[in-house]
């Protein structure tokens, strides 16, 4: 009799902390600055409590990607759930279910964003859980900042680099990754660009100069983009950004060098006073 009052009382206890784990809304939280925090994967359950009732949420990711969030309503009554920037006005996406369904955002950047939920139908007071996930792109993220000619990052000569472009949060957007790649030799530059989600993505290549552009093309899988010969030792420039402004990519960027056979003259020898003695009977 004694195990079993044990038994009972420790299934109570269980049950209780269990609801008490999922019970985590508290009030007030009918306002952006005010909303719960809702940990990244994470999960937890509220209620309209009373009618006008609305439940702010803020969710804060840790890298680029989809944002989704799962609501389950355990009553039956239809619950709208809207993803909004961090300024709590800008609306990213929207659904609603009186069962269970994911509202989704593509192409976010890391932040802060928040969630509202209301009902579908005034006066009705839905019960839910709520729960997020974020899916992150294979490819890892470049370097920030590399907005500018003057921010370029470093592509070694036969090199690859990953990074996105494009992706949004707080009002803004990444809209151009640079790069500077630096040739010891002559020849023919050439830049592979791949796109992890079938976006389109453009390289453009510059002169020293950061102005004067080369060559350029794009691809929204893998090819060979920028393919451009003749061109003399130095410092050359890489602009990577979307077709369109409202793309976004998680992206793979390889250069290769192809230097001719024959080696160089030696410099300088423009004028006659500056001619190379070239050996009788000889070659060079």
């Amino acid at each position: 009799m004694k195990q079993k009052i044990l038994l009972l009382l420790a299934t109570v206890i269980f049950c209780f902390s269990g609801f008490r784990a999922m019970a985590n809304e508290t009030e007030p939280n009918d306002t952006r600055e005010t909303a719960n925090v809702l940990d990244l994967n994470g999960n937890n359950a509220g209620a309209i409590n009373v009618s006008g009732d609305v439940d702010w949420w803020s969710i804060t990711t840790t890298g680029d990607g989809k944002l989704n969030v799962t609501i389950n309503v355990s009553n039956g009554l239809n619950l709208w759930c809207y993803i909004y920037d961090n300024n709590g006005t800008i609306l990213l996406s929207s659904g609603y279910s009186a069962t269970s369904t994911t509202v989704s955002a593509d192409g976010l950047a890391a932040g802060t964003y928040y969630i509202k939920l209301i009902p579908y139908f005034n006066g009705q007071l839905p019960e839910y859980t709520i729960s997020n996930t974020l899916d992150e792109p294979a490819e890892t993220n470049d370097n920030e900042p590399n907005n500018t000619q003057a921010q370029a990052k470093v592509l070694g000569v036969n090199k690859t680099k990953t990074g996105h472009i494009n992706y949004y949060y707080n009002d803004m957007k990444d809209t151009y990754d640079w790069y500077k790649v630096t040739t010891t030799e002559d020849g023919r530059l050439r830049l592979k660009m791949t796109s992890g989600n079938g976006q389109n993505v453009w390289a453009y290549l510059y002169d020293h100069d950061g102005t004067t552009q080369l060559a350029a093309g794009y691809t929204s899988g893998s090819a060979f983009v920028v393919n451009e010969d003749g061109l003399a030792a130095g410092t050359y420039y890489i602009r990577v950004n979307t077709y369109y402004n409202y793309e976004f990519a998680p992206y793979t960027i390889q250069d290769s060098l192809f230097t001719p056979d024959e080696p160089n003259d030696l410099e300088p020898n423009n004028i006659p006073a500056q001619a190379l003695t070239m050996p009788l009977n000889g070659s060079v």
